[in-house]
């Protein structure tokens, strides 16, 4: 019976020692996710994603007004023009990712300008 007692005590000890481990990573995980998330906490981080939006609009003559997402701006980042990214779109068999609304579109003036963009994108990550 005293060894019954002793295996159920372990296996209660050793679930109870697996529970407080995955809460405490549950704790962590929520910590960061809460200081990574954009909220008005952190204002210098919204300055810095404005003004390279605004940067990004002088030199790649992009007129959206739309709230885009990350991944608008990183394909502006990423590709000198719309149409090389439509071509890509097109390349890879997924034509609905191509970006049709002229108010959507980009030029790059040069390479550098892209680059320096990519750049502050980046810093932003």
């Amino acid at each position: 019976m005293g060894k019954a007692v002793q295996k159920v005590n372990r296996l209660m000890c050793s679930n109870i020692h697996k529970l407080c481990l995955v809460i405490g990573k549950l704790v962590i995980i929520n910590c960061l996710l809460f200081i990574e998330c954009d909220s008005p906490a952190n204002p210098d981080k919204i300055r810095k994603q404005n003004e390279a939006i605004q940067y990004a609009r002088i030199y790649s003559g992009t007129e959206s007004i739309r709230n885009w997402n990350d991944e608008y701006w990183d394909n502006v980042a990423q590709f000198m023009y719309v149409d090389g990214f439509n071509r890509v779109m097109d390349l890879s068999r997924t034509p609905q990712m191509k970006y049709s609304d002229s108010a959507d579109f980009w030029n790059w003036v040069n390479d550098e300008k892209r680059m320096h963009f990519d750049s502050l994108r980046n810093e932003l990550k």
